[in-house]
C-alpha cells in the first residue's frame, strides 16, 4: 500500500493536536508558567511542523472544561482542521470525553465538544474566502472529524 505525502501529513497533524494547547503531551520549553508547565506544547500560532503553520486554535475556558481541543494548519493542501481525541493522562480528561464527546459516537450532537467543533471552522476561516477545510483527528477527534 503506497501513503500518499498528504496522507502521511494528515496522519502527522491528527497527532500533533495532542502536542499543543492546553494539556500538550510534548513541550518544547518556551512557554513556561511558575509551575514549570509547558503552556503550549509545541508551539502557538505561526509555529510549524513540516509543511504546515498553525493557523489557530481553541484554548477556551469553555473547551478545556468540555476537554475539547482544535488546531488549525495551512498546509499545501489547504486549510486542515485537526481535533484532538481522548488523552488517558489524567484520567480526569477521559472522564471529561466520557460526559461531553463519547456520546457523538452515537448520534449525540447535543454534547460540548459536539458544538465546540462545529463553531471551530467559523473561526478559521470566515464565509467570504472560499475554500474548503480538511478534516482530521485521532481517536474521539477522528469521530469528530468525520
Amino acid at each position: 500500500m503506497t501513503v500518499s505525502e498528504k496522507d502521511l501529513l494528515l496522519a502527522i497533524l491528527s497527532m500533533d493536536a495532542y502536542n499543543r494547547g492546553y494539556g500538550a503531551g510534548i513541550g518544547d520549553g518556551v512557554n513556561v508558567d511558575a509551575k514549570g508547565n509547558d503552556i503550549d506544547g509545541l508551539g502557538q500560532i505561526g509555529s510549524t511542523v513540516g509543511s504546515a503553520r498553525v493557523i489557530n486554535d481553541d484554548v477556551s475556558e469553555a473547551a478545556q472544561a468540555a476537554g475539547f481541543y482544535a488546531v488549525a494548519y495551512d498546509t499545501p493542501y489547504g486549510t486542515v482542521i485537526s481535533y484532538r481525541g481522548t488523552d488517558s493522562t489524567p484520567l480526569s480528561d477521559t472522564n471529561t470525553d466520557r460526559i461531553h464527546g463519547w456520546g457523538i459516537g452515537v448520534g449525540n450532537f447535543m454534547r460540548e465538544q459536539a458544538r465546540l467543533a462545529s463553531e471551530f471552522p467559523d473561526a478559521v476561516q470566515d464565509d467570504t474566502k472560499p475554500g474548503s477545510v480538511i478534516f482530521t483527528g485521532h481517536s474521539l477527534g477522528g469521530g469528530i472529524a468525520a
